[in-house]
């Protein structure tokens, strides 16, 4: 079975990671988990600081959301909260990387850190 991810677990994998980052694109547009040069995504960098491998620059599941790669690649080793928390920062930090913000990374994992606090007092 491997890894079983709690929202404790993604909360400690984004402190390490850069404020002023934004997730790379492709031509089109899209956020995706791995650029052609190997850089990730916010979330693809959880992923990878977890354990975990994420779509490469050529799979057909690079830009998909985070609960559907989550579905096909891991799906019985994420607690659904955590899978929430990804999300909240995978749409964040994609909404700010569309508006060109330089800290897209920062402002999601602020997000990220905010439900959190609210999912361990609730």
């Amino acid at each position: 079975m491997g890894k079983f991810v709690t929202i404790d677990d993604v909360i400690n994998a984004i402190d390490y990671l850069s404020d002023d980052c934004q997730n790379p694109v492709t031509e089109y547009g899209d956020c995706v988990y791995s650029d052609e040069d190997g850089n990730h995504c916010l979330i693809g960098d959880v992923l990878v600081n977890l354990g975990f491998d994420v779509p490469a620059w050529d799979d057909w599941n690079n830009s998909n959301p985070i609960h559907q790669v989550i579905e096909e690649l891991y799906p019985n080793n994420f607690h659904e909260d955590a899978i929430e928390m990804l999300a909240i920062g995978q749409q964040t930090a994609d909404r700010l990387t569309h508006q060109n913000n330089h800290l897209a990374w920062g402002l999601a994992k602020h997000e990220m850190r905010e439900w959190y606090i609210d999912c361990k007092e609730g």
